[in-house]
Protein backbone atom coordinates (compact mmCIF):
# COMPACT_ATOMS: atom_id res chain seq x y z
CA UNK A 1 0.00 0.00 0.00
CA UNK A 2 3.01 2.62 0.76
CA UNK A 3 4.17 2.30 -2.69
CA UNK A 4 0.56 2.81 -4.14
CA UNK A 5 -0.07 6.18 -1.48
CA UNK A 6 3.37 7.59 -2.82
CA UNK A 7 2.99 7.04 -6.46
CA UNK A 8 -0.85 9.06 -6.15
CA UNK A 9 0.68 11.43 -4.15
CA UNK A 10 4.02 12.61 -6.48
CA UNK A 11 1.47 12.58 -9.21
CA UNK A 12 -0.57 15.04 -7.09
CA UNK A 13 2.50 17.20 -6.81
CA UNK A 14 3.74 16.82 -10.19
CA UNK A 15 0.31 18.22 -11.56
CA UNK A 16 0.13 20.86 -9.20
CA UNK A 17 3.57 22.21 -9.57
CA UNK A 18 3.60 21.93 -13.36
CA UNK A 19 -0.11 23.51 -14.07
CA UNK A 20 0.88 26.81 -14.69
CA UNK A 21 3.43 25.97 -16.90
CA UNK A 22 1.46 23.75 -19.14
CA UNK A 23 -0.41 21.44 -19.87
CA UNK A 24 -0.32 18.34 -17.48
CA UNK A 25 -2.33 14.71 -18.07
CA UNK A 26 -1.77 11.88 -15.41
CA UNK A 27 -1.77 8.19 -16.31
CA UNK A 28 -1.89 9.27 -20.31
CA UNK A 29 -2.18 5.79 -22.00
CA UNK A 30 -0.19 4.88 -24.56
CA UNK A 31 -0.28 3.37 -27.60
CA UNK A 32 0.14 -0.29 -28.47
CA UNK A 33 -0.14 -2.60 -25.42
CA UNK A 34 -1.96 -1.17 -22.50
CA UNK A 35 0.56 1.07 -20.36
CA UNK A 36 0.26 4.39 -19.07
CA UNK A 37 2.17 7.04 -18.66
CA UNK A 38 2.22 8.40 -14.66
CA UNK A 39 2.72 12.54 -15.67
CA UNK A 40 2.73 13.27 -19.62
CA UNK A 41 3.49 17.29 -19.71
CA UNK A 42 3.22 19.38 -22.66
CA UNK A 43 4.75 22.79 -21.69
CA UNK A 44 2.52 25.96 -22.31
CA UNK A 45 3.05 27.58 -25.79
CA UNK A 46 4.62 31.33 -25.50
CA UNK A 47 5.38 31.19 -21.58
CA UNK A 48 8.54 32.89 -20.82
CA UNK A 49 9.21 32.67 -17.59
CA UNK A 50 7.58 30.47 -14.69
CA UNK A 51 5.57 32.52 -11.96
CA UNK A 52 7.26 30.31 -9.82
CA UNK A 53 10.80 29.06 -9.62
CA UNK A 54 10.67 25.07 -9.21
CA UNK A 55 14.32 25.02 -9.62
CA UNK A 56 15.44 21.65 -11.67
CA UNK A 57 11.64 21.02 -12.41
CA UNK A 58 11.44 24.53 -14.43
CA UNK A 59 14.59 23.48 -16.45
CA UNK A 60 13.18 19.51 -16.87
CA UNK A 61 10.08 20.89 -18.45
CA UNK A 62 11.10 23.53 -21.02
CA UNK A 63 10.37 20.44 -23.49
CA UNK A 64 7.29 17.87 -23.35
CA UNK A 65 8.02 14.97 -21.25
CA UNK A 66 6.78 11.95 -19.45
CA UNK A 67 8.00 11.99 -15.86
CA UNK A 68 7.94 8.76 -13.88
CA UNK A 69 8.67 9.34 -10.35
CA UNK A 70 9.39 6.28 -7.84
CA UNK A 71 9.73 5.81 -4.51
CA UNK A 72 12.96 3.40 -4.19
CA UNK A 73 15.67 2.83 -6.91
CA UNK A 74 14.17 1.55 -10.38
CA UNK A 75 15.26 -1.62 -11.39
CA UNK A 76 16.28 -2.12 -15.26
CA UNK A 77 13.18 -3.59 -16.03
CA UNK A 78 11.56 -0.93 -14.82
CA UNK A 79 13.64 1.63 -16.98
CA UNK A 80 13.30 -0.04 -20.16
CA UNK A 81 9.64 -0.07 -19.05
CA UNK A 82 9.49 3.61 -19.28
CA UNK A 83 11.87 3.70 -22.21
CA UNK A 84 9.34 1.30 -24.32
CA UNK A 85 6.63 3.95 -23.11
CA UNK A 86 8.78 6.69 -24.55
CA UNK A 87 9.54 5.37 -27.94
CA UNK A 88 6.10 4.47 -28.36
CA UNK A 89 5.14 8.66 -27.71
CA UNK A 90 7.75 9.52 -30.12
CA UNK A 91 6.58 6.89 -32.50
CA UNK A 92 3.31 8.16 -32.40
CA UNK A 93 3.82 11.93 -32.51
CA UNK A 94 6.25 11.29 -35.73
CA UNK A 95 2.89 9.39 -37.76
CA UNK A 96 1.09 12.41 -36.72
CA UNK A 97 3.01 14.99 -37.53
CA UNK A 98 3.60 13.29 -41.35
CA UNK A 99 -0.11 12.97 -41.44
CA UNK A 100 -0.54 16.49 -41.13
CA UNK A 101 2.14 17.54 -43.71
CA UNK A 102 5.10 19.12 -41.31
CA UNK A 103 8.55 17.99 -40.48
CA UNK A 104 9.32 16.82 -36.94
CA UNK A 105 13.10 17.54 -35.36
CA UNK A 106 14.60 15.71 -32.29
CA UNK A 107 14.40 19.12 -30.73
CA UNK A 108 10.53 18.32 -30.65
CA UNK A 109 10.62 14.89 -29.90
CA UNK A 110 9.17 13.97 -25.88
CA UNK A 111 12.14 13.50 -23.78
CA UNK A 112 11.92 10.82 -20.23
CA UNK A 113 12.74 11.82 -16.72
CA UNK A 114 12.51 9.22 -14.06
CA UNK A 115 12.45 10.45 -10.44
CA UNK A 116 14.25 8.76 -7.76
CA UNK A 117 15.57 9.71 -5.12
CA UNK A 118 18.18 7.04 -5.50
CA UNK A 119 19.62 4.75 -8.37
CA UNK A 120 21.77 2.03 -7.93
CA UNK A 121 25.31 2.30 -10.18
CA UNK A 122 25.09 -0.95 -12.33
CA UNK A 123 21.16 0.40 -13.07
CA UNK A 124 22.41 3.79 -14.38
CA UNK A 125 25.86 2.47 -15.64
CA UNK A 126 23.66 0.23 -17.67
CA UNK A 127 22.11 2.97 -19.69
CA UNK A 128 24.71 5.46 -20.26
CA UNK A 129 24.34 8.07 -16.64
Amino acid sequence: MPRIRFDQLAKQYLEVFLEPLGTVQRNLEVPGESKFVDVWFMPAAGLVAPAVDLGLLNRITTTPCLLEPYHHAPTRQEVRSCLLKLLWLQEDQRRKTEQNGLAQTERDLPHLWLLAATATHPVVAAFGG
